[in-house]
């Protein structure tokens, strides 16, 4: 199905790289989730999140599997508790987060606790794109931190590229969404766990609490 009138849907472009026997990883379809795949389509349709790419380079199948991923905000993982592969959505979680499972000092060890240094944080993204109703002309979108431009914390910007972002209004919304992402002073936790954590799977949220950090 497409997005919009001429984009594909990503989530139907991976199910097709991914199992396909003539140019994709010929991984049988009854290995993949379909209701993963499927529920995840549903959703980037609902967002308005489309590509539409030439493959003409000599790239790997799953590298442009990946480019897809980092374009929808995607995980991509075999879910330990069937054995296949899913997809899906990396978004706000919504429900009560008391249901999340807790990691602390009882069932975890830290291995890094960190903040990304201010060197590493961005104020404004560039991102460039092909706008291809306008003929295949090269354009690009801008993001900017209000808060840090009137701070006075003027830094080169960022330029990203996604694969098969073919209008204006994607091309807004991924520069917004990674440009928030690139600007906040975000924690990063690497931890050992116990089984606690055995059914965890990527862009799934969890708890942490951690005395030490004032956590």
């Amino acid at each position: 199905a497409n997005v919009g009138t001429d984009d594909a849907n990503p989530a139907h472009v991976i199910w097709d790289l991914l199992a396909s026997n003539t140019y994709g990883a010929g991984i049988p379809a009854s290995q993949l989730h379909f209701g993963s795949f499927n529920f995840t389509a549903n959703l980037l349709q609902d967002e308005g999140i489309g590509c539409s790419f030439l493959w003409d380079s000599d790239d790997e199948v799953l590298e442009i599997v990946q480019a897809l991923i980092d374009l929808g905000d995607l995980a991509l993982y075999t879910d330990p508790s069937d054995g296949l592969i899913h997809l899906d959505r990396i978004r706000e979680y919504t429900s009560d987060p008391e249901e999340l499972t807790l990691f602390n000092e009882t069932n975890s060890q830290v291995v890094k606790f960190g903040t990304r240094p201010p060197d590493k944080v961005a104020n404004e993204i560039k991102l460039k794109y092909t706008d291809i109703a306008a003929g295949f002309v090269e354009r690009s979108a801008e993001w900017r931190s209000v808060a840090m431009r009137r701070v006075g914390d003027n830094r080169e910007p960022l330029t990203i590229h996604h694969l098969g972002i073919s209008n204006a209004a994607l091309a807004q919304k991924i520069a917004s969404r990674d440009g928030l992402a690139f600007a906040l002073p975000l924690k990063e936790i690497i931890l050992r766990t116990n089984r606690d954590g055995w059914d965890k799977v990527p862009g799934e949220p969890v708890r942490f609490s951690w005395s030490d950090y004032g956590i």
